[in-house]
Formats: structure tokens, C-alpha cells, sequence
């Protein structure tokens, strides 16, 4: 019988395959879910709070010889971490890095755009990226649709514009971030996250 599940901070589409061994695609495509994917076109990027169901797991049958060892490949679930370093308004290009995220290291280099990208576990939920002799914490799968405001300060902060607490509040610090997001990409300057706000957001944050 499908099971219904509160979301919770971190929690991802990828999660929960990973958590009940239900194909991702299977459970974001269920018509139970059509709500949920209205709110968001991104299975990684989920409000906490709202509900998502996992359909029944379906059995499947092999065929194998009897008297013989037979071999079962199972592929996990995982989800790709996307981040782009940038300083000011320059990435920053050619900066090797090391990833630690569920006891794993992760090493590379920044490309030319500033962009990182690596597979890492669908349950992973936090991990640290140290670069240029800094460690900073990264919190994974937090991050909500840009049509709820707790999501435009998620993307405002993340692109330095400063709105403190992540609250889903529109108090003085938020509007004054949005205005000067607005101002910077020749919008109307109005304080609050309108439709165009919104989508200039998810195009210059990635998502």
C-alpha cells in the first residue's frame, strides 16, 4: 500500500529511492505526486513540510539456473552536487578542491565557469568543500522551489545578497536583498519576488 511521508530538510526524490528501493523516476511520476511536481520541476528540490507518496514496490522475477552461483547487480541512487564558486563577479577558475561527504573524498579542479560537479550519495545530506585553504560546510538537498520565499533567500544569499535568516519572512533585510538583486539585473525595482524576479533568480543560481 503507497506510503505517505512529511519532507523533511534535506530530503530528496533520490532519498527516498534510496531509503525504499523504489526507482526515482517512479516515484516523482506517480499521479500521487502531481502536486508536488507543480511546486517544482527539480525531484531534488523539495519544500520541507510538504507531504510526497512512495507507491508500493513492485516485485520482480529472474530466471536462473538451479545448482549454479548467479550474480544480482543492483545500481544504487545518487544525486550530482552542482556548485559554482565565484568571486565578485568572476568565477573562480582552476582551484582544485577536495569534497568530504559520508567519509568519502572527492577531489578535482574547478572548470573555466567556476562550476563543480560530482556524484555523491542519494542520502547525503551535508559534507565540507575545502578550497583555497578554506573549509566551508555544505548543506545538501536543503534548498527549496524559488516560488517560496524561504527558496528566494536561499538563492539571494547564496549570490551575496545578504537576507540573515532563512525564515520564509518578507522583513526589511529580504526586501532591501531584493531590491538590490533587481537593481543589479536592470528589473524593476519593487521588493518583492515577482514572476521575473523568480526566474532571473533560478537562471543565474543554476536552479
Amino acid at each position: 500500500m503507497p506510503k505517505e511521508y512529511k519532507i523533511k530538510p534535506g530530503d530528496t526524490v533520490a532519498s527516498f529511492a534510496k531509503k525504499t528501493g523504489i526507482p526515482e523516476e517512479k516515484i516523482w511520476n506517480d499521479a500521487a505526486n502531481s502536486e508536488l511536481k507543480k511546486k517544482s520541476d527539480d525531484p531534488n528540490i523539495l519544500t520541507a513540510g510538504d507531504k510526497i507518496v512512495i507507491p508500493d514496490l513492485e516485485k520482480r522475477k529472474e530466471s536462473a539456473a538451479t545448482e549454479s552461483k548467479h550474480t544480482f547487480v543492483k545500481k544504487m541512487p545518487k544525486k550530482k552536487l552542482n556548485l559554482q564558486l565565484m568571486d565578485d563577479d568572476q568565477p573562480i577558475a582552476g582551484e582544485d578542491y577536495v569534497i568530504k561527504v559520508d567519509g568519502k573524498l572527492i577531489q578535482g579542479s574547478t572548470d573555466p565557469e567556476g562550476k563543480i560537479e560530482a556524484d555523491i550519495p542519494a542520502n547525503a545530506k551535508s559534507g565540507m568543500l575545502i578550497i583555497g585553504g578554506e573549509e566551508i560546510p555544505l548543506e545538501i538537498g536543503v534548498m527549496e522551489p524559488v516560488t517560496e520565499l524561504k527558496g528566494i533567500q536561499m538563492r539571494l544569499n547564496n549570490l551575496g545578497y545578504t537576507c540573515g535568516n532563512i525564515d520564509g519572512k518578507l522583513d526589511d533585510e529580504t526586501r532591501a536583498a531584493i531590491e538590490s538583486f533587481q537593481a543589479a539585473n536592470d528589473q524593476e525595482v519593487t521588493g518583492e519576488a515577482d514572476k521575473a524576479t523568480q526566474d532571473k533568480l533560478a537562471e543565474l543560481h543554476g536552479c
